[in-house]
């Protein structure tokens, strides 16, 4: 049973091509599936995602936005 993520977001930094960026997605667990976006031809079975909880999807983001300041 496929429980990945119904639909990914691409980070909003992306340069529009797709090669350089991460997308992010949330699954019927509720947990953060992220993966790098040149795989993001298949479905989420077919290609590796990193899945994580919210809490500590939001403490990356949270880290990501301090080193970017």
């Amino acid at each position: 049973m496929n429980t990945g993520p119904a639909a990914w977001r691409r980070a909003s930094r992306s340069n529009g091509t797709g090669a350089n960026c991460v997308e992010a997605g949330i699954d019927a667990l509720g947990r953060v599936g992220i993966r790098d976006s040149k795989d993001c031809a298949g479905h989420f079975g077919d290609y590796p995602a990193l899945m994580v909880a919210p809490s500590d999807w939001q403490a990356l983001l949270v880290t990501a936005r301090t080193l970017n300041t």
